[in-house]
């Protein structure tokens, strides 16, 4: 899937329905975005590699941007049980 397909993917997706903010549901909002952190640095990285000649950087350099977007829409959007991160309940625990 290219970049194009993602962006494509992110905005087609449906809205999530509330989901209750649990320390499980808050845990794995956290994790995606760590993913997001780790991959928008993994990126660099091997992009640096591919730029001084390493075997197979310049593949995992391709990859990270189809990675970084997934999560980051399914940070934003939510889907999978989680609500995204603009929902009601987040907005209003932040108040």
């Amino acid at each position: 899937m290219n970049i194009s397909s993602h962006s494509v993917a992110w905005k087609s997706r449906a809205a999530a329905p509330q989901a209750p903010l649990s320390g499980e549901v808050l845990g794995k909002l956290i994790n995606l975005s760590g993913r997001r952190r780790f991959t928008s640095q993994c990126l660099v990285l091997y992009a640096v590699l591919a730029h001084q000649g390493k075997a197979g950087a310049l593949e995992i350099s391709r990859e990270a941007p189809g990675i970084f977007e997934t999560a980051h829409a399914s940070l934003v959007q939510g889907g999978d049980g989680l609500p995204g991160l603009y929902c009601e309940a987040l907005r209003s625990s932040s108040s």
